[in-house]
């Protein structure tokens, strides 16, 4: 598979890629992920991102445009930011 052309659905919506990372994240931290590990793994799911797909909506067209011109540091940041709305999400989907 060529990732340069990867092209999946979830993407396509912000609303919809939100609740694909809540799922992830509720079932982490039931595991007993910690925090610190879930923020990781978000900054390597961005890092991929940034690489290899094409962003699909406004949304993440800036969160791309933000993590092109970001250090390590920024880009943990823009993670912990992007985790935000995840929880946002979660928390909506429990009403």
């Amino acid at each position: 598979m060529d990732l340069g052309e990867l092209n999946i659905k979830f993407f396509e919506n912000w609303d919809h890629f939100l609740s694909t990372l809540a799922k992830g994240v509720k079932t982490a931290r039931a595991i007993g992920v910690s925090e610190n590990h879930i923020e990781d793994v978000a900054t390597m799911i961005g890092d991929f991102l940034y690489k290899h797909v094409d962003p699909e909506n406004i949304e993440q067209r800036t969160i791309k445009e933000r993590w092109e011109h970001a250090d390590e540091t920024r880009r943990h940041a823009i993670a912990r930011e992007v985790l935000a709305k995840v929880d946002q999400k979660i928390k909506e989907e429990e009403k």
